[in-house]
């Protein structure tokens, strides 16, 4: 699913969950999150563990991301909100 979503070009992959890889291929395992790298390696940005998706009632929204800025991080806390009705 990965691999499909760069291919098809994806930017950003928001998602309500706390990851894109299983627990058990976190770090010290054999395989250690082969999502991730597959797409922060070309270039997708994660966001993770967003709440009410369910909320959202159009196939497309604009959505707003504004992590806060960590100086040499390599993640960090976002106030993340979605601007529904905006036209095209």
């Amino acid at each position: 699913a990965c691999w499909f979503l760069v291919e098809k070009g994806c930017r950003l992959l928001a998602m309500d969950t706390p990851q894109p890889d299983s627990p058990l291929k976190g770090w010290s395992s054999d395989n250690d999150s082969p999502n991730h790298k597959i797409l922060l390696g070309n270039g997708v940005v994660l966001v993770e563990y967003l709440v009410n998706l369910c909320s959202l009632s159009k196939p497309e929204e604009f959505l707003v991301v504004a992590p806060l800025r960590i100086r040499d991080g390599d993640g960090a806390p976002a106030r993340c909100f979605a601007i529904q009705g905006l036209p095209r």
